[in-house]
């Protein structure tokens, strides 16, 4: 049960309702003419920065409601303060801005990371083995920031990591597949990158001439696309499809992902053809890469994506590279069920 599921609407309302009425009640004080002396300005910024915070935090320090609410308000409260103080006075803002945003963003990478190594210690102690780096982030910063951020957060680290960091050949262990080494997928995204240099180089050239920050800048974005390609290539290798004692864990990289009860397998069949009008068909990849096996659920189930992205299936294709032994050790598993 969640935190939420404690508190009252009424609670809830005052909770989020009492600092939001704050910022607003100061906002509206910035439209009066007494508002844009130095004074003032000053009062106003300590309102919005400190004071709705403090506040927010009062209220919420014997809840189960995530601390990091404050800081999401402070930041909001720095923005405002930006837009309502009057450039002449904004001071403390300015020391905010460029002082207490940079240590909160550094004080929560350095937290997730800390945060990252118990975890990574705890499940190599327990389970005596090397654990799923994308599992072991996923859950420290879930337990972390708030949910709709998280996953987007997520996704990002998982990219850099896998792009610059990942170097160490994995071990694949006994119960796993891989899914990388036969197929199309290196080749696909290969093509990508290559596409994405020549469109780069390309556009480079045309816009430096007319706006060389503005070429410069789509020079990053395409640089920072390819190192998600490679990311994501390299996470394949990373992240075989796993053979439990319950349940089969499917993924592709770190781009999808899902877990399956055997119990709720109803037949596992070697094909590469699509599947057409079932809605509730979905691929474990991309729409671009092939298939060779189809699995066939007695009820639905739920396939998460990028960005946490959820979507139901009860038919699901995918790529494994030793397919005829992956359908015999599920079939095995079935029977056993």
């Amino acid at each position: 049960m969640t935190a939420n599921n404690h508190l009252s609407k009424g609670h809830l309302a005052l909770i989020f309702g009492v600092p939001l009425l704050l910022i607003l009640s100061v906002v509206y004080l910035t439209t009066f003419p007494f508002a844009a002396t130095q004074n003032f300005s000053y009062a106003i910024s300590m309102d919005l920065i400190f004071t709705a915070p403090l506040v927010s935090y009062l209220l919420i320090r014997k809840t189960q409601i995530s601390k990091l609410t404050v800081v999401t308000l402070a930041i909001l409260g720095i923005h405002v303060a930006y837009l309502v103080v009057p450039s002449e006075h904004q001071t403390i803002v300015n020391l905010a801005r460029y002082g207490l945003i940079p240590l909160v963003e550094i004080s929560i990478v350095t937290f997730i990371i800390l945060k990252i190594r118990k975890l990574w210690i705890t499940i190599k102690s327990v389970k005596n083995e090397s654990p799923d780096f994308f599992t072991t982030l996923k859950t420290a910063v879930h337990e972390i920031l708030p949910k709709r951020i998280a996953p987007a957060f997520v996704l990002e680290i998982a990219m850099v990591y896998y792009c610059f960091f990942a170097w160490k050949k994995p071990t694949i262990p006994n119960n796993a597949f891989t899914y990388h080494k036969r197929s199309d997928l290196s080749l696909i995204f290969g093509v990508f990158i290559g596409l994405v240099l020549v469109e780069t180089f390309a556009f480079h050239l045309l816009v430096e001439p007319w706006n060389t920050t503005i070429a410069w800048i789509g020079t990053g974005l395409s640089f920072y696309s390819m190192i998600q390609i490679i990311g994501i290539i390299k996470s394949a290798s990373r992240r075989p499809i796993i053979l439990e004692d319950e349940k089969v864990i499917l993924r592709f990289g770190i781009m999808s992902e899902t877990e399956v009860q055997y119990e709720d397998i109803e037949k596992v069949v070697l094909s590469q053809r699509s599947i057409q009008n079932n809605p509730l068909v979905k691929k474990l990849g991309t729409e671009l890469t092939s298939q060779n096996v189809v699995i066939y659920l007695k009820k639905e189930n739920i396939l998460r994506g990028l960005f946490g992205i959820k979507s139901k299936f009860n038919v699901l294709t995918l790529f494994v590279d030793d397919h005829n032994f992956f359908k015999e050790k599920i079939d095995q598993r079935i029977n056993f069920e």
